[in-house]
């Protein structure tokens, strides 16, 4: 029996379509509303599924860079600074889990953590503007918005999809 995650996929957007939808079609607005939201999920992981482990690293690889680039603009005996190299240090490079044993999503949640903190802290902002701390992770935000934009698109939120690139551009 071939159980592939597209074929578990196939089975339950085509049960949701052709079984699910219709009929639901004379009952509550709201029921169509969700039932047609996960049909848009299930087909948007369809067709992300090949690209999944590709998105993962793309967003790790943003993180430790992001990570990277805010140590020299920290102070080295700073705690925030110590938690973000920390988590640079236990995270995979490549495919391969960390020193400590993190694999990709523990490292970006990790990462995440830290330089959440860190944009949350004094370091990252003078007064009422960004300092550059504040202003490289408002930047790593916006490139990591569109990212997750773009692979949310098909799931009908999205205002204008035309405008974002296409996903694999975000990878």
């Amino acid at each position: 029996m071939d159980l592939t995650l597209d074929l578990q996929l196939s089975v339950m957007t085509r049960a949701m379509r052709d079984v699910v939808l219709p009929a639901l079609a004379h009952s509550d607005s709201k029921a169509v509303e969700q039932a047609s939201l996960v049909l848009a999920f299930l087909e948007m992981m369809r067709e992300h599924a090949p690209l999944a482990a590709r998105y993962e690293q793309a967003e790790l690889r943003q993180y430790l860079e992001l990570g990277r680039q805010l140590l020299p603009l920290l102070p080295a005996d700073d705690a925030l600074a110590q938690s973000v190299r920390a988590a640079i240090d236990r995270a995979p490079s490549a495919n391969a889990a960390g020193p400590e044993g993190d694999d990709a999503p523990a490292a970006i949640a990790r990462l995440r953590a830290a330089i959440g903190e860190l944009a949350a802290s004094p370091l990252s902002h003078d007064g009422s503007a960004p300092s550059p701390v504040g202003r490289l992770i408002l930047a790593a935000a916006r490139r990591e918005t569109t990212r997750e934009r773009t692979w949310l698109a098909r799931t009908g939120f999205e205002p204008d999809p035309a405008v974002l690139p296409n996903v694999e551009s975000q990878l």
